[in-house]
């Protein structure tokens, strides 16, 4: 694993500085400790998440000029939590609802993950929820990551990377950011809600890069045959 360093500019694999928080949040950017990040945690592959993020693209690009304004990113959070719920469910995870947050849970460890449209992934700051986060949202990060905190609120400027690998029941969210052909992601654990949005985060996995998309994109997937995907459908 890559050594821990402190800094407040951006390097691959290193920590850096959220200045609005003064939290130093764990990056992983390389492609062999993204890949045994995700393996390790969540049982997928940053191509299964890229596979998310193109296909959230797609249907987010299904708006057209008669549309509401903010239907490519109603249709983004759709179609974002669709593709990553079904991602995760062949993975074990089941569908919450607690506190009206749509995401999944996994039933033996309690960690949750929902899907954020926000304004830039993968950069030296933090993402911003582009719809801001409610009541709800703080509630359950609080409840998971705030057991980290003595006291609510407050962040330290570093947190113990062994207690953030032993807190099980944490709340993650795809971020995914959009501006033209620049398409960004990443799975991230932030540490809290402060002001309407996320204050501090702990570790950011970055799956797609800026610049990166291009090299994605040309990928060719036609040797592995279409992937067909049935939704599980269960009684309340």
């Amino acid at each position: 694993m890559t050594a821990i360093i402190f800094s407040s500019t951006y390097e691959a694999g290193k920590i850096i500085e959220d200045s609005r928080s003064m939290l130093a949040s764990r990056i992983y950017s390389e492609e062999w400790e993204i890949d045994a990040r995700l393996a390790s945690g969540f049982g997928v592959t940053r191509d299964d998440l890229v596979d998310v993020i193109r296909n959230t693209l797609a249907e987010r690009s299904s708006s057209v000029e008669v549309d509401p304004i903010n239907a490519p990113g109603q249709l983004a959070y759709i179609a974002g939590t669709r593709h990553m719920r079904w991602l995760f469910m062949s993975k074990g995870f089941v569908i919450s609802r607690d506190r009206n947050v749509e995401s999944v849970i996994n039933p033996a460890t309690g960690m949750k993950i929902a899907y954020q449209n926000v304004d830039l992934a993968c950069a030296q700051r933090a993402p911003r929820a582009i719809s801001g986060k409610k009541a709800g949202s703080a509630k359950i990060i609080g409840d998971a990551q705030g057991l980290l905190f003595p006291r609510p609120g407050d962040l330290p400027e570093a947190v113990d990377p062994e207690l953030v690998k032993g807190l099980k029941s944490a709340v993650w969210y795809l971020c995914a950011s959009f501006d033209g052909d620049d398409i960004r992601a990443e799975l991230s654990l932030p540490a809290s809600v402060k002001d309407g949005n996320f204050y501090g985060f702990l570790e950011r996995i970055f799956i797609i890069r800026g610049g990166d998309w291009g090299g994605f994109e040309s990928r060719s997937h036609d040797d592995d045959g279409p992937v067909n995907v049935e939704p599980v459908i269960s009684r309340r």
